[in-house]
């Protein structure tokens, strides 16, 4: 009777083991589903933007091709940073000064 807790030991790794190898992958292939589905919507997105027939009235009907390219454009990670750096730069610029009398006036 000494092989009893040896069997049901190992029979409790293997179970667990694969219990748990496949609650991993099960979690990774979640995962991987929710980013193809959010890089696909996107891509949806851009392509429906960009595939307006030639003859389709814009929302902007005095736009130009290159004016609507630029307009429905995938920015970059570091396109955003930068367009989000100049704004910042430009309201700060046109915060008025704290000073009633600024010494550049």
């Amino acid at each position: 009777m000494e092989w009893v807790p040896v069997v049901f030991i190992t029979f409790k790794l293997i179970v667990f083991g694969t219990g748990m190898f496949f609650a991993i992958k099960w979690h990774y292939d979640q995962d991987m589903k929710k980013k193809n589905e959010a890089k696909k919507q996107q891509d949806n997105n851009a392509d429906f933007l960009r595939s307006a027939p030639p003859g389709t009235p814009s929302e902007f009907p005095d736009e130009s091709v290159a004016q609507r390219k630029a307009r429905t454009r995938i920015q970059s990670p570091l396109d955003k940073k930068l367009e989000a750096k100049k704004a910042a730069a430009e309201k700060v610029s046109r915060r008025p000064s704290r000073w009633p009398f600024s010494p550049s006036s």
